[in-house]
């Protein structure tokens, strides 16, 4: 047990063995044990890559908060890890392993598993866990099994829980939590670590410092808005998927596929190298570097491009039926929204059939911007949710006369780009007296150009 100074404390460097034979207790007020499959399957992967790494001494699993509460520690940050790795351990004893770990008896009496989704939560988990160990047999056990003795934790333990809540908070709320893409650059990096290992590149180093060099030069708001507002909406949209925020748990997403696997789709991701597309995967490390630079540049090309498009077809289209100013327009949020569509489902056609065809065949233009606005001139209102809905096709209100249509995923099915006039956009002149005036000019503008 290593120990460190702490303004709080003592901070030490304790093995999962050591933790666990502490007197862990886990408090009532204590937030529900909710870790989610994906997660538990993520932790099986890594113990297992762990396991086989002959390099990795040490592998840091976090910090575990704790106050002492007579003779127990109350946990008060790192709760969902100690169950789950409890429940990892409980199931390979059920497999018939031998392990070496103290499983604390006590927890399993806590008034926290009461709680219904604790219950629910600690009943899925352990039966996953149990079931990709009878599932992959001795080869996956004996990589788990080697990996728990590398792992290890920041152990902070202070006198009451008002202290401990003082270093959780300060840990999550008062630090600068680390960007999406950030954690995506560490990951890539590692991966490209792993090449120079591997002895696939025999340069990486030098490759490593100008990726990081270019990286640290770029705006790191437009690569966090290139994710955030595109790349992952549209990823999530062709696969019919409702979007929130990109966050760390999305990362996956974007993460590819490393060199040293040997899957079938790795190998296409290699002949594929740089030409890219969205959903598609591409050799983890270096690439991903490319892939950023790639689409943060046709996204500008694009957005340059659509914004002068519109201007003029907005001036076509008008025909001397009154004015519609795009900036006055965008003052508005739920005109911001749907031009955010607009981009999106445009990148996404780009993406696929190239900027040089899209620019050419401008009926193509005409019918994405009429497609991602009719929400606009057909609603008073128009919420971010009401976007993710009528981007995924699904059925609104009746009256409102939307085509129920997912356009991303029409266009990543489609074989050549004319498949996607097939779908008919209802484009009428209606009267909508609950509709702003400015939207009944751009309905006006849509109806003129097509």
């Amino acid at each position: 047990m290593e120990n460190a100074k702490s303004s709080a404390g003592i901070a030490n460097v304790v093995s999962l063995k050591e933790l666990l034979e502490m007197n862990l207790h886990i408090p009532s007020y204590q937030r529900p044990y909710k870790w989610k499959a994906r997660s538990v399957n993520l932790l099986i992967n890594d113990l297992k890559e762990i396991g086989e790494d002959k390099n990795c001494k040490e592998y840091r699993l976090g910090t575990i908060i704790v106050a002492a509460n007579e003779e127990k520690l109350d946990i008060v940050d790192g709760q969902q890890r100690v169950v789950t790795l409890i429940l990892l351990l409980k199931a390979l004893r059920r497999v018939g392993e031998q392990i070496n770990f103290k499983i604390p008896q006590d927890l399993e009496k806590e008034d926290y598993l009461r709680d219904s989704v604790t219950k629910e939560s600690i009943i899925r988990n352990y039966t996953l866990i149990r079931s990709r160990f009878r599932r992959m047999g001795s080869s996956l056990i004996k990589s788990v099994k080697v990996s728990l003795d590398k792992l290890s934790f920041v152990f902070v333990c202070v006198e009451n829980v008002t202290e401990a809540f003082q270093i959780f908070d300060s840990q999550n709320y008062r630090g600068k939590k680390l960007n999406p893409h950030d954690l995506l650059k560490a990951f890539h990096l590692r991966c490209m670590s792993k090449d120079l290992k591997a002895g696939n590149i025999s340069d990486i180093e030098e490759r490593k410092k100008t990726a990081v060099k270019t990286w640290e030069n770029r705006d790191q708001e437009k690569i966090h808005k290139l994710f955030d507002e595109y790349l992952h909406r549209i990823y999530r949209w062709k696969l019919k998927l409702s979007v929130g925020d990109f966050t760390e748990y999305d990362i996956d997403e974007f993460k590819g596929v490393e060199r040293s696997l040997k899957f079938s789709y790795r190998e296409r991701a290699e002949m594929a190298g740089t030409h890219f597309q969205i959903g598609q995967s591409f050799i983890a490390g270096e690439d991903f570097f490319s892939y950023v630079a790639w689409y943060e540049n046709l996204r500008s090309q694009l957005s340059v491009y659509v914004r002068e498009e519109v201007k003029c077809k907005f001036e076509e289209g008008l025909k001397g039926d009154g004015k519609f100013k795009l900036e006055e327009a965008e003052r508005w949020i739920g005109f911001r929204h749907a031009w955010n569509l607009f981009e999106c489902v445009c990148l996404c056609f780009v993406d696929k059939f190239g900027l040089g065809f899209f620019v050419k065949n401008k009926e193509y233009f005409v019918y994405l911007l009429t497609w991602a606005m009719l929400i606009r001139t057909n609603q008073s209102r128009v919420s971010f949710s009401g976007i993710n809905n009528y981007a995924l096709g699904k059925s609104q209100d009746r009256k409102l006369n939307l085509p129920e249509v997912n356009m991303f995923a029409v266009i990543d099915q489609a074989r050549m780009p004319y498949e996607i006039l097939e779908i008919t956009l209802p484009v009428n002149d209606t009267n909508d007296n609950d509709v702003n005036d400015m939207w009944k000019t751009l309905k006006q503008i849509l109806l003129n150009l097509n």
